[in-house]
C-alpha cells in the first residue's frame, strides 16, 4: 500500500500497514486491492465514509475487480505490473482535483472554500460573491479580473463583463445560456446568458473542465 502526501510538493510516504492511513492523513493513496490483512475495496469502503477522505488509485492485477472498486473518490485503476506513465498521468489528475478547491480570505478577513462558490458579479466598483448556502458575500473592491486571475485554475468562467462563473455548478450550457444547479429564493432556475465575444473560449474550457474533473466530484 501506497501513501502519498500531497502538500503541494513531492512528498511520498510508503508503508504496508493499511491501518496507517489514518496517521498518514494522506491526500492521494495508491492502494493494493489484495492485501493480506485488510483488501483494498473494504479499506476504501471504510474510507468513504470518512469526511476527510483520500483520493484513491487502485493497482491490482484483476480487472474484474474495478467494477467493485470504483465510488466518488477513486480516481483510476492500475493493472500490474505497473506502467510509471500511466501512474504519472493518474498523479497528475489528483492533484487537478485537489487544486479545485482552495481556501481563499475575502477582503473582509473571513476564509471560505472556491467550491462554495457559485458566481461572482461586479456592482458598482465592487464584487458580489454568492455562494451554495444562497447567502451574497462581499468581495469588496476587489476586481473581477482579479477574481479571474486567482480562480481560472479552479474552473472559473469569465461569461460576460460583469460575472464570473463556477463550472462545477453549472446544470447545462448550450448555445448562449448556462442552467446552473442551484434555484434562486423562488426556486426557479437560475439561467445566465455568455456574451457571444467569450462563448466558443467558456464553452472549450468547459469541455476541458467536464473532461478533466467533473466526474470525480
Amino acid at each position: 500500500t501506497y501513501f502519498a502526501k500531497h502538500q503541494y510538493e513531492a512528498g511520498v510516504t510508503v508503508v504496508t500497514d493499511p491501518w496507517m492511513v489514518r496517521a498518514e492523513q494522506a491526500d492521494i493513496l495508491i492502494l493494493d486491492v489484495e492485501m493480506p490483512e485488510l483488501d483494498g475495496i473494504t479499506l476504501k469502503d471504510q474510507l468513504a465514509m470518512e469526511p476527510d477522505c483520500p483520493l484513491i488509485i487502485f493497482a491490482t492485477r484483476y480487472a474484474d475487480a474495478m467494477s467493485k472498486a470504483f465510488n466518488r473518490n477513486v480516481i483510476g485503476f492500475l493493472l500490474k505490473p505497473v506502467d510509471s506513465r500511466q501512474l504519472e498521468d493518474m498523479l497528475e489528475l489528483a492533484i487537478l482535483h485537489l487544486n479545485l478547491d482552495k481556501e481563499i480570505e475575502l477582503p473582509h478577513g473571513r476564509r471560505i472554500s472556491t467550491g462554495d462558490i457559485v458566481r461572482i458579479h461586479a456592482d458598482r466598483g465592487y464584487t458580489v460573491l454568492h455562494l451554495v448556502s444562497g447567502q451574497p458575500e462581499d468581495g469588496g473592491r476587489k476586481s473581477l479580473d482579479q477574481w479571474e486571475v486567482e480562480l481560472t485554475e479552479q474552473g472559473f468562467l469569465r461569461i460576460e463583463k460583469s460575472c464570473i462563473v463556477s463550472s462545477r455548478h453549472i446544470k447545462s450550457f448550450r448555445d448562449d445560456k448556462i442552467i446552473l444547479k442551484e434555484t434562486d429564493k423562488d426556486g426557479a432556475q437560475i439561467c445566465l446568458r455568455v456574451s457571444r465575444r467569450r462563448k466558443k473560449e467558456c464553452y472549450q474550457q468547459y469541455l476541458c473542465y467536464l473532461s478533466q474533473i467533473a466526474k470525480y466530484i
